[in-house]
This record gives structure tokens, C-alpha cells and sequence, in this order.
């Protein structure tokens, strides 16, 4: 299990020195919230939060389908996993504040469910269902890892991972409201951060 803490892309000198300071303190990953009528821009920010730091892994914690297309979406996160090698998650969920902003619904499970493996596809340059053009080939690097979230509680977090095949980002609920036995796997398979 890896200790991560969630940032708002918003007020970039405190934002950066937030980071940093995570860092700092041992943390391994950088979450940032993707709400772009309430904060600025998730790309932007972590850009940034890459580049003034050297080992914290850094995510969209979460990001959606619906927002932000699947393509756009793993072009960013490529991009940045291109520029920082083994430093960057996609964290994808159903949408919640940049869905709801826009008075839209999250995203139904199944669709996000779908959703994942072209993801993962698109970030590895292969092709995927609907694909209308391939990303190009970036070399042999990690293109970031996976994890799905956001909203409907742990126990709905913990079916949509396993739907998804993807890790498990756990935020604002305890351990006693996720099966311990999924965590230990999760801890024990890579599952919080299995790779494209």
C-alpha cells in the first residue's frame, strides 16, 4: 500500500511547496483532484508538481470519462509519463465535482468499466475498441500506473477496481469499510499499481 495525500490545483506557490514538502515527509504519491469549474487546470499542475520534485509519484486523483475524453486523457498522462518515467498514476473514477458542475451524472460503472482497458491500451501505443488513431510509440517506459476511485463509498470503490482490473485509490473512508482481504491482495499482487 502505498501513502499518498490529495492536493487542489489551485494557489500554485502554496500548491508547489505543499508537494515538495510531501516529499519531504516520505510520501510516495501526489493526488490531485480534476474539478475544472472549482479549481485550475489537473494537467498544469501536475506538470508542475513533477518538475519541482524527484521522486514523488504524481496522479490525477480522480479524472473522468466523461469530462475529459479517454483520449485526451492518456495522451496527458503518456506525455507526462514519457517526461518522468515511473513518476506518474492515472487515476480514473465516474466523476463527481467536474461532472456534477456541469449538472451531469457520473458516468455508469459499466461504461467506466470499459473505459479502463482502452486507457491502457492507447497509453501502451496499441490499438484499442473505437480507436480512430494510435499514440505514438513512446520507448520502453513505464507509462504509469492505474487506479480507479472516486465517490460511492469503499466497498463501490472496491467492486469498480476489480471490475476494472485496475488498483484501488482509497479517499475519506477507513480501513474497516474495505475488505481486508482485497487490501492484502492489492498490497501483495501490485494491484494498487499495476502497470499498463
Amino acid at each position: 500500500m502505498k501513502l499518498g495525500a490529495h492536493f487542489l490545483p489551485e494557489d500554485f506557490p502554496v500548491f508547489v511547496e505543499s508537494v515538495q514538502a510531501a516529499e519531504r515527509a516520505g510520501y510516495e504519491r501526489a493526488w490531485l483532484v480534476d474539478g475544472q469549474m472549482l479549481w485550475q487546470d489537473l494537467y498544469v499542475y501536475m506538470t508542475h508538481a513533477l518538475a519541482a520534485t524527484e521522486r514523488i509519484v504524481v496522479g490525477s486523483g480522480v479524472t473522468n470519462p466523461l469530462t475529459r475524453h479517454p483520449a485526451v486523457t492518456a495522451s496527458a498522462h503518456a506525455t507526462l509519463a514519457d517526461l518522468h518515467p515511473g513518476r506518474v498514476v492515472l487515476g480514473i473514477g465516474r466523476g463527481d465535482n467536474a461532472v456534477r458542475t456541469l449538472g451531469h451524472k457520473p458516468v455508469p460503472t459499466a461504461e467506466l468499466a470499459e473505459t479502463v482497458p482502452r486507457l491502457r491500451a492507447w497509453m501502451a501505443g496499441e490499438d484499442a475498441a473505437a480507436v480512430l488513431y494510435q499514440l505514438s510509440d513512446v520507448s520502453e517506459i513505464d507509462r504509469g500506473a492505474f487506479a480507479v476511485g472516486c465517490g460511492g463509498g469503499a466497498r463501490a470503490e472496491e467492486r469498480r477496481a476489480r471490475m476494472t482490473g485496475a488498483g484501488l485509490l482509497l479517499h475519506g473512508g477507513g480501513p474497516t469499510q474495505v475488505n481486508p482481504a482485497s487490501i492484502t491482495a492489492s498490497a501483495n499482487s501490485g494491484l494498487s499499481e499495476r502497470k499498463p
